[in-house]
């Protein structure tokens, strides 16, 4: 049965008494009412809602249009205990007439409406962006964006990227190093790169940020490092030393890149590294040694020491072009520690150090002695010992006497007349006595030589003859005949001294002797 009903007159009042169950009131009875004279408002709307009359979300989609508006004002005012406004209910509302943008949302969240993550997820499609810049508008006291609610978001569609962590550090979201180390992952990479973009004010990339960093992911090689290094980050020794353990080993090729302008490698420097990890020996020494790294003696020494060992072989290979080993140098070196005798000495005399009489003598001191033992060692093709090298050598310290020239005298130091007479001065003296020692099978003592010596200083008197005539020199007519001159007078007390049982004066020997020097008249042949 219809029922028409005159609008003018219809109330809702008169509606509700009307519907009973002959009188059916659904959805579509209650559209055809709706004109411009029954106004059916929201206040209007809830008075209907009751047990017979369900207000669902379907009923409600239906009475959305031109006339009926279905806004976020009104959707507050039905949200009660009976009508529920949940997430389900809200995205099957969200369509093209109904907006569900930020400003919308911000408005739903109080106490009922919880916006948590996991809403905030559901929502989340091709028409529902969460972009950053909407997820900035959310995050306030009620909703915290913390680390953990960030990696939830973190997904193929919503891309965390250095771009979008740097809009979100501000004095709210910290960025520190352990909320770093919690992102990083396969998706999330952390390289040099990304590190060098986050280091400024806020974020400082320290020695004990970047050893926390360091590991089976996070590689620190020397590539990183050198990037790293800057006005901020400074890379000295204090922090190179931190750096050095089982996994970052500091080698030389290492250190060798490190040293330029800024990383200045000194003695001092050196001496800090040096230790059971770290060795310095010679090879290594020898690499460093360039333009910008001097080796001199100076800085040799400040290295010599238990473990650094200076010795002859250390000290040859170091020796070249641009390492000069000359005496100056060598005497520097020379100490309790360094101790420099003559086999050290032959080690070193070659080519280039030469060892001459000059040098020879700097050396002469109380430390080190020059004796003949030592000066027949260095004797040979190379070092030659001739009388003027002698006599350089020849003072109060080393003393040249007859003893210590028959050692000398073999194939190679001659010693002739012609040189003895040469070294006879006031400091050696050439007496019978050395002459003697002197005669055997190589200096031969004949008459020849014996007047080659007769002079004002080496007197040849019939003393002294007589000490002479033995076995090997003979002393017979022929040899006194050339002795005879001005300075050798052969008298008749001087022929009674010869006269014994070796020297026969017979009448052979006796004419022989007569000529206008020596008189033979009976007075002296009577006495002899």
């Amino acid at each position: 049965m219809h029922v028409r009903i005159v609008s003018s007159e219809i109330s809702l009042c008169r509606l509700l008494k009307l519907r009973d169950d002959t009188f059916t009131l659904d959805w579509s009875s209650l559209l055809k009412l709706r004109d411009d004279t029954f106004t059916l408002d929201w206040s209007s709307l809830l008075k209907l809602r009751d047990d017979t009359f369900t207000l669902d979300w379907s009923s409600l989609l239906k009475l959305r249009d031109d006339t009926f508006t279905l806004d976020w004002s009104s959707l507050l005012k039905l949200r009660d205990d009976t009508f529920t406004l949940d997430w389900s209910s809200l995205l099957k509302l969200r369509d093209d007439t109904f907006t569900l943008d930020w400003s919308s949302l911000l408005k739903l969240r109080d106490d009922t409406f919880t916006l948590d993550w996991s809403s905030l997820l559901k929502l989340r499609d091709d028409t529902f962006t969460l972009d950053w810049s909407s997820l900035l508008k959310l995050r306030d006291d009620t909703f915290t964006l913390d680390w953990s609610s960030l990696l939830k978001l973190r997904d193929d569609t919503f891309t965390l990227d250095w771009s979008s962590l740097l809009k979100l550090r501000d004095d709210t979201f910290t960025l520190d190093w352990s909320s770093l180390l919690k992102l990083r992952d396969d998706t999330f990479t952390l390289d040099w790169s990304s590190l060098l973009k986050l280091r400024d004010d806020t974020f400082t990339l320290d020695w004990s940020s970047l050893l926390k960093l360091r590991d089976d992911t996070f590689t620190l090689d020397w590539s990183s490092l050198l990037k790293l290094r800057d006005d901020t980050v400074t890379l000295d020794w204090s922090s190179l030393l931190k750096l050095r353990d089982d996994t970052f080993t500091l080698d030389w090729s290492r250190l060798l890149k490190l040293r330029d302008d800024t990383f200045t490698l000194d003695w001092s420097s050196l001496l800090k590294l040096r230790d059971d990890t770290f060795t310095l020996d010679w090879s290594s020494l020898l690499k460093l040694r360039d333009d910008t790294f001097t080796l001199d003696w100076s800085s040799l020494l400040k290295l010599r020491d238990d473990t650094f060992t200076l010795d002859w072989s250390s000290l040859l290979k170091l020796r070249d072009d641009t390492f000069t080993l000359d005496w100056s140098s060598l005497l520097k070196l020379r100490d309790d520690t360094f101790t420099l005798d003559w086999s050290s000495l032959l080690k070193l005399r070659d080519d280039t150090f030469t060892l001459d009489w000059s040098s020879l003598l700097k050396l002469r001191d109380d430390t080190f002695t020059l004796d003949w033992s030592s000066l027949l060692k260095l004797r040979d093709d190379t070092f030659t010992l001739d009388w003027s090298s002698l006599l350089k050598l020849r003072d109060d310290t080393f003393t040249l006497d007859w003893s210590s020239l028959l050692k000398l005298r073999d194939d190679t130091f001659t010693l002739d007349w012609s040189s003895m007479l040469k070294h006879r001065d006031d400091t050696f003296t050439l007496d019978w006595s050395s002459l003697l020692k002197l005669r055997d099978d190589t200096f031969t003592l004949d008459w020849s030589s014996l007047l080659k010596l007769r002079d004002d200083t080496f007197t040849l008197d019939w003393s002294s003859l007589l000490k002479l005539r033995d076995d090997t020199f003979t002393l017979d007519w022929s040899s006194l005949l050339k002795l005879r001159d001005d300075t050798f007078t052969l008298d008749w007390s001087s022929l009674l001294k010869l006269r014994d049982d070796t020297f026969t004066l017979d009448w052979s020997s006796l004419l022989k002797l007569r000529d206008d020097t020596f008189t033979l008249d009976w007075s002296k042949s009577a006495q002899a």
